[in-house]
């Protein structure tokens, strides 16, 4: 770092005068460094300060895993049998072996790929099973949800992680509707998918108008029982919530099933998963109580891929989607350290930070996605490491990932701004309760790279209204980019 430039610093001093008088940093903490790519320091307000960076995680999942496991890497699912196939009747089970895909129905449409599966089981001769489809999860080790996730976090679709089996990112989509008056009960519907073996409860009430959502969904995996609980504002009539599904494999296998039987494959027995001790499970309230085959036992049939890691970070960074997230940080964490768990995960990144020259004392993780309030990283840390991914063959893949103010993520950010200042801006966000963050970069007007603005400014522990931090935020990057 080289200078502070001077008009900069006063920006900050009068950032941090305008917010505490609309008392949106009263009892926050806040920290910001903004250094040019040639080396200049445009602002540095407390950026060695540890916070919570929520979201902006998702910048360091994304560089380490391009860098690690390369644009073009693609999840694989494996397709296997046990038993024997006589006259084009397969006597045994047809396995799905997932190896961690996250895109499998992420789209809510998984005929493509079934095609894809039943056309390479037609071309091994299998015609028909007589015996199960089993969804296999076991390439994965370790908790799917990190330990220090809060609670009521885990019922919906952003808390849940995934699996070596996954199904439509392991969500469902349930429909929620106030009563005819407060303290009627709240109607929930499912609207898809479809899980025959869940049962609901719905312990949740009617508020009065202005009380907003608050609807909490909790679930585990020892049983396919959901609760919805809470009160939902009467003035809100309907809307949808993304809930967890945490019978990925077994679902997966249930549709597989289902598309088998009507696309001329005649299957005599039932869908299932195999549970962690390594039994089949045909009834999710039933123990296992038959041994899955080893995979050394079976025989191939074929593999599928998902779509390249480059467009899994797009959509990553773009919607913010801690699935992809966390199916990255499993993917990085196989490669380098054998293991799929939170651990190998954060011990991949900070392996990789350290090659690339960077101090790990500015960085703790928990998780890939920045879920959860155990993590703690530097506004200096984020700059440092997106300097470094400047020189990286991965740059352009990252900067195209990182959205633009008025898409996605940052749809309500810089909305006054010019287009041609919001055009050159890239950047992620981070939010949660009491928590703003923004770390990027802001591409020089006059193309030369070395004028390139990299930046994070993080605000914890506000207790004022998200819209007017966001409103202080954008007027520092405003300043910044002009």
């Amino acid at each position: 770092m080289k200078k502070i430039c001077f008009y900069l610093w006063l920006c900050a001093v009068a950032f941090a005068g305008s917010a505490r008088a609309q008392g949106a940093l009263d009892g926050a903490v806040w920290g910001a460094l903004a250094v040019r790519a040639n080396g200049d320091t445009l602002l540095d307000v407390r950026s060695g300060n540890l916070m919570v960076p929520a979201s902006n995680v998702k910048i360091i999942t994304a560089g380490t895993a391009l860098e690690t496991l390369g644009r073009d890497f693609r999840w694989d699912t494996n397709l296997a049998y046990s038993g024997t196939l006589e006259d084009g009747v397969l006597k045994g089970d047809i396995y799905i072996i997932g190896g961690g895909d996250p895109t499998i129905a992420a789209g809510g449409d998984a005929d493509a790929v079934f095609a894809q599966w039943r056309e390479m089981m037609l071309a091994k001769g299998i015609t028909a099973v007589d015996g199960n489809i089993i969804g296999d999860p076991r390439y994965y080790d370790g908790l799917p949800e990190a330990t220090s996730w809060q609670y009521e976090d885990i019922g919906f679709y952003y808390g849940k992680g995934p699996e070596a089996l996954n199904w439509y990112k392991n969500s469902q989509d349930l429909k929620v509707e106030a009563g005819k008056a407060p303290g009627d009960p709240v109607k929930i519907s499912v609207t898809g998918p479809q899980l025959p073996w869940m049962r609901f409860s719905h312990n949740s009430v009617t508020a009065a108008s202005g009380t907003g959502d608050k609807l909490y969904y909790y679930n585990s995996d020892l049983a396919p029982v959901g609760s919805m609980r809470g009160t939902l504002g009467f003035d809100i009539k309907s809307k949808n919530e993304q809930t967890s599904n945490r019978f990925p494999a077994y679902t997966c296998a249930y549709f597989f099933h289902k598309y088998l039987q009507q696309n001329q494959v005649n299957v005599t027995g039932c869908y299932a998963d195999i549970t962690p001790d390594g039994l089949i499970r045909t009834d999710l309230d039933t123990p296992g109580t038959t041994k899955a085959a080893e995979w050394i036992e079976m025989k191939n049939i074929g593999s599928s891929y998902s779509i390249p890691l480059s467009q899994v970070v797009i959509e990553m960074l773009h919607t913010s989607d801690n699935f992809y997230a966390e199916a990255t940080l499993q993917a990085t964490a196989l490669a380098v350290r054998g293991h799929t768990d939170f651990a190998s995960g954060t011990e991949a990144i900070e392996e990789f930070v350290e090659n690339i020259g960077l101090d790990t004392n500015g960085m703790r993780l928990k998780d890939g996605s920045g879920l959860s309030r155990a993590n703690y990283v530097s506004p200096a840390f984020f700059v440092s490491f997106l300097d470094k991914m400047m020189e990286a063959p991965s740059y352009n893949v990252l900067l195209e990932a990182l959205p633009q103010p008025g898409y996605g993520t940052l749809a309500s950010y810089m909305s006054g701004a010019p287009q041609s200042v919001k055009a050159r801006v890239r950047m992620k966000t981070g939010s949660m309760d009491g928590i703003r963050c923004l770390s990027g970069y802001i591409l020089p007007a006059d193309g030369n790279k070395e004028n390139t603005i990299i930046f994070s400014i993080m605000v914890n522990n506000s207790t004022a209204a998200s819209r007017t931090i966001i409103s202080e935020l954008d007027r520092m990057i405003l300043r910044l980019a002009q």
